[in-house]
């Protein structure tokens, strides 16, 4: 039963303190109601002031519509002659003709009051049918906005007094072009503003309001009311309501003109649809607010206080004593979840690192003893029988590999390297491996290298070579007939190698497992073809640890294209030292004494054959006291390297090291170890070892390693 929190002992405090918090909260959260119905309000009225600019603006565009088709329907007149010149046009302008046709216009719609038209000189003729004298209008503000703006087909006036009538008007006009789309003057109608202001003035809501319309050039062409608003003179309103206007979205935006920094005023903007023109409304925030009465605050907040005070109290109580307890039980759960986690995955690198132990060392007899086999055996029958062993022994090896690389690159332990590496020697290398098992099955292997591709890369040569291993082991693994091709391409640094085969193929069902662990494509390739699912996975991951990734197309019965791609910068050839590299039928460790300490009888027998076939002379010690004591016996300048088995009877190999480095810190000394985990290797590296060796042991890699570690080698070079 978990105890309550330390400031919660006293109940009768806790239940005080959950009433005092309760008001507290009650206060606020009416508060913040009174608040959120008056910002409600707010947005009824803004919004209904946005419905009222959208209706007026939708008839403002209807009475320009209206004017926009009188004019178009001139223009299309004239257009359907065909016109030489302009004096031809011009003489069009005074047929009466064209003043029939704008007498019939006019009488059509009553939104406009006239309409005329202007030659390219500026020579207005009169509409209506008359013939009087053309005006001059050179000098209006329409007719040399569309003079000088060749591009600009449409221009609306200022508002300005008609000399006929004395009212205020405006006008809109429309560009014409004739003779490869030169200027040659214009048509206009004539548009009172009473059309406007009589609509707007019904819609005011408040004497304190104005709606008025606007141009793009913070002209106002209409208002409901003579006096115009304060705002419409400020720039930093006009910049406002031109942002919206080319935005082409509706809007509102409160405002506070700078002469009158008392007065905040709403205004909502509308754009009249299809021309450059906004209808604007606007209305005084305290015309807005005064149905929204203060008492209200006082009411809701008694009546929250009073409803919420004591259900909120017992409330808070209860739930702050049952989210505490949550909180407790959860951070328990979770320790305890990460404990467990915790344990089960040293549990499974116990049971991964005492596997590989385990089947290691009996698996290095097995190898050791059928390579010594082959090597001995004097009838073809025995080395064939001994050969299936070691198959059989190495497909074993792999198999474990597979799995500790798969646990490596799971708990994000695996690295890879960046060095220097020639990418066409590598790949020629690798293919050159499978060659024999490709003919074996009668397959032809080809690689396909393009001249352009650099001599040394940068990257990790030794897992592009096991990925390259991995793809061509099961490309022909899965190919009956047919061929197998290596193709390397390149794109700046990025080096794609492609492996096409013949095979079996992959339907679109089973791509999407093959990355999986321990899956394959179909459960019969397990008992057909053999492996455990691993090699796809891995190969997977190693290429996206090196930065690039791997990739497969494939179809049924038609064959596979697996694409790794792996980011390869070009560089130069490393310098590189001239090395003594033995000749192959010559001993390479000639001369060397060897002290190995190993308990198995059977391992000291494989150990003796591979370093005396090399020429080595080995002492063997069977725990790590016996190598102690052999070397005491021996003298350490007798001994150039020794061999350590880490698991051992009497004294292990690890404290064996560190007494051996006490007598001889310079002699070298290699673990040699069925634990094949990067942790072992570290273990081996604080011990005092030099480097590391695991069972089974390669002969290869046990010689390099020695070659490598034994500086002060005048026995080995002068025997070579």
């Amino acid at each position: 039963m978990l105890d309550s929190p330390s400031r919660y002992k006293d109940k009768r405090t806790v239940f005080t303190l959950s009433i005092f918090i309760a008001i507290g909260l009650a206060i606020l959260w009416a508060t913040y109601t009174t608040w959120r119905s008056h910002q409600s309000y707010l947005s009824s009225e803004i919004s209904e002031m946005s419905n009222t600019s959208r209706l007026l603006s939708e008839k403002v565009q209807r009475v320009i519509f209206s004017a926009d088709i009188q004019v178009s329907a001139i223009l299309d007149k004239i257009d359907s002659f065909d016109f030489q010149t302009s004096e031809e046009l011009s003489l069009y302008y005074s047929n009466p003709e064209i003043y029939d046709l704008m007498d019939e216009l006019i009488l059509r719609t009553t939104d406009i009051d006239a309409l005329s038209i202007v030659d390219g000189k500026g020579l207005m003729y009169n509409i209506r049918n008359t013939t009087s004298k053309p005006i001059d209008v050179s000098h209006r503000e329409h007719f040399k906005g569309l003079r000088d703006h060749p591009d600009q087909s449409l221009f609306i006036t200022k508002k300005f007094v008609s000399v006929l009538t004395g009212q205020d008007i405006i006008v809109f006009a429309r560009q014409l072009k004739r003779f490869e789309e030169k200027y040659q003057g214009l048509v206009s109608a004539v548009v009172s503003t009473s059309r406007f202001t009589k609509a707007f003035t019904q819609a005011l809501p408040d004497s304190d309001s104005q709606i008025y319309l606007m141009d793009l050039r913070g002209n106002v062409l209409a208002a409901a009311q003579n006096t115009t608003s304060p705002s419409t003179d400020d720039p930093a309103f006009h910049q406002k309501v031109l942002s919206i206007a080319h935005s082409g979205t509706p809007g509102t935006f409160e405002f506070r003109n700078s002469a009158n920094q008392d007065s905040l005023r709403q205004i909502a903007i509308h754009t009249v649809s299809g021309y450059p023109l906004v209808l604007a409304i606007e209305r005084s925030h305290k015309n807005i607010d005064r149905p929204w009465l203060e008492l209200s605050t006082l009411i809701v907040s008694f009546t929250l206080f009073i409803v919420t005070l004591g259900l909120l109290a017992i409330w808070f109580f209860n739930k702050q004593y049952r989210t505490e307890k949550m909180l407790v039980d959860t951070a328990d759960q979770l320790t305890k979840a990460l404990e467990t986690a915790k344990n089960a995955t040293e549990a499974k690198s116990r049971f991964l690192a005492n596997m590989s132990h385990e089947i290691r060392t009996p698996l290095n007899a097995v190898l050791g003893m059928a390579n010594i086999g082959i090597r001995d055996s004097s009838d073809a029958r025995g080395k064939e029988t001994f050969a299936h062993v070691l198959d059989s022994g190495q497909h074993l090896l792999g198999i474990i590999n597979d799995v500790l690389e798969l646990s490596k690159i799971e708990a994000g332990k695996l690295t890879t390297e960046t060095r220097p590496f020639q990418l066409i020697s590598t790949v020629e290398n690798t293919v050159n491996m499978m060659l024999e098992r490709a003919l074996a099955k009668d397959l032809k292997l080809s690689v396909d290298l393009p001249g352009y591709l650099p001599g040394w890369v940068l990257g990790d040569s030794r897992r592009l070579q096991q990925i390259l291993l991995n793809l061509l082991s099961n490309a022909i693994k899965f190919t009956e007939k047919g061929e197998v091709i290596v193709s390397v391409s390149r794109e700046n640094d990025l080096t794609f190698i492609k492996v096409t085969d013949s095979g079996i193929g992959l339907s679109e069902e089973q791509i999407p497992r093959l990355f999986t662990p321990f899956e394959q494509a179909d459960t019969s390739t397990t008992r057909k073809f053999g492996g455990t699912g691993l090699g796809l996975t891995i190969s997977h991951n190693l290429a996206q640890l090196m930065g690039g990734n791997l990739h497969v197309k494939s179809q049924v019965k038609k064959g596979s294209v697996f694409t790794l791609s792996l980011p390869l910068k070009e560089t130069t050839a490393p310098d590189m030292k001239d090395l003594d590299t033995p000749g192959i039928s010559d001993p390479q460790l000639a001369g060397l004494r060897v002290l190995a300490a190993e308990d198995v009888e059977i391992n000291r027998l494989i150990l003796e054959d591979m370093l005396q076939q090399e020429g080595a002379t080995v002492v063997f010690a069977e725990d790590g006291q016996q190598a102690i004591d052999c070397l005491k016996e021996i003298g350490a300048d007798n001994i150039d390297v020794i061999l350590m088995d880490i698991q051992m009877p009497v004294m292990d190999g690890y404290e064996a090291t560190r007494r051996i480095i006490q007598i001889a810190p310079k002699l070298p000394i290699i673990g040699v170890t069925a634990h094949a985990l990067l942790e072992e290797r570290n273990k081996c590296l604080t011990a005092g070892m030099v480097d590391r060796v695991t069972k089974p042991i390669d002969a290869a890699s046990l010689i390099e390693v020695i070659r490598k570690q034994v500086e002060d080698s005048v026995v080995i070079s002068e025997s070579n």
